[in-house]
């Protein structure tokens, strides 16, 4: 009995262990691949994650995510850019800075605020993005959280593509880790059906 018991612990650990690994590898191998296409909508969510914290380590890599869905502004992917973003961050600003500049219109950015919720910060979008008749989107995301961002968007009925951040240093294993446990957890406890209904209300 107690033979049996340890048997079944041990397969069960091999089978979470694989699990991770699994998720891992598509974690590194979607954070690589730059799916960049025409799109309805540019979705910068990377500008969120250090936007309103202080130093110069946050703005830089805000810069760094501006400027990466920027470059595919110009080369016309997209009509719009959906910025999701700190209460009074900078990542806003600088893009209507960086619109004004090359004469682009200002109405073609939409911002959402950010939560501190990456389930209800994709409603939010998906829900601003059917009210605007949007649905092809563009995700413009740091390596480590895109796999899981375009899981959740996927859900709401969005057609989305993955621009990760340009990164020459190979992911830290803890990190990959992280966005693996993050991954199933989004998987196995989300409230899927909950977030399908709320922006299937602003669906065309």
């Amino acid at each position: 009995m107690v033979f049996r018991i340890v048997r079944t612990g041990e397969v069960v650990v091999t089978l979470v262990l694989a699990a991770l690994v699994l998720v891992g590898e598509l974690v590194v191998l979607q954070g690589q691949r730059d799916e960049s296409r025409r799109v309805d909508a540019l979705v910068v969510l990377c500008a969120g994650v250090n936007d309103g914290d202080d130093g110069d380590d946050g703005d830089d890599d805000i810069t760094v995510c501006v400027n990466h869905a920027l470059d595919r502004y110009r080369q016309g992917l997209a009509s719009h850019l959906v910025l999701l973003e700190a209460a009074e961050g900078a990542a806003a600003q600088h893009l209507r800075e960086a619109l004004a500049t090359h004469h682009l219109p200002a109405e073609a950015l939409l911002t959402v605020g950010r939560s501190g919720h990456d389930q209800a910060d994709m409603q939010h979008i998906a829900a601003l993005l059917y009210q605007h008749g949007m649905n092809r989107v563009l995700l413009v995301d740091t390596p480590d959280a895109l796999l899981r961002h375009l899981k959740m968007a996927r859900d709401l009925g969005l057609v989305a593509y993955g621009a990760p951040l340009p990164n020459s240093r190979s992911p830290e294993l803890r990190a990959v880790l992280r966005a693996s446990l993050d991954y199933w957890s989004y998987v196995l406890f989300n409230h899927r059906e909950d977030l399908e209904n709320e922006a299937g209300d602003h669906r065309p």
